[in-house]
């Protein structure tokens, strides 16, 4: 579908069900933006493997696992991922342990991994080291935005109302 798409520059992925392992290949893609969040099977890995023109690739939802493999993607530049991303740029592989709170776990640093500028991050609760622990491995980090979901019990989200 999308090599039948030659200018095909933005890719939004919302509740797609029944494609569990989607590949993407694309020359022209320069956005691609994921949320898996569906009652039913979703997506459960997404595998780039190739996106030379690849810019900003987000995951969306926080409720679910994402796998995301980015085989070939030279020019991304900003990345968004939750505490349920699991990233795999070339040789570096980052999966976050939020079972036991040690943050992520990072292993070998790919050279797309080098080339983030803009890290977005979206968490259920604040968890500094591991903030810290991305932040040394992309080098040439410029930019650092921190989502935090509160969840509120009923009675004080209905004071805040009035």
């Amino acid at each position: 579908m999308i090599a039948r798409s030659p200018s095909l520059e933005f890719l939004l992925i919302i509740r797609c069900t029944g494609a569990r392992r989607p590949r993407i290949n694309s020359f022209t893609l320069r956005t691609i933006a994921v949320d898996n969040h569906s009652p039913d099977p979703s997506i459960k890995e997404l595998v780039i493997e190739s996106a030379p023109h690849l810019q900003t690739l987000i995951h969306l939802d926080h409720n679910h696992d994402l796998h995301i493999a980015a085989l070939s993607v030279p020019k991304l530049e900003t990345l968004g991922c939750t505490n349920s991303t699991r990233l795999v740029f070339g040789s570096t592989d980052i999966r976050h342990h939020q079972a036991l709170m040690k943050g992520p776990c990072i292993r070998g640093l790919a050279t797309a991994a080098c080339k983030i500028k803009c890290l977005v991050l979206g968490m259920a609760t604040l968890n500094l080291h591991m903030v810290i622990e991305l932040m040394t491995n992309f080098p040439c980090l410029e930019k650092l935005y921190i989502q935090v979901m509160i969840v509120l019990p009923i009675v004080q989200f209905l004071w805040l109302l009035y």
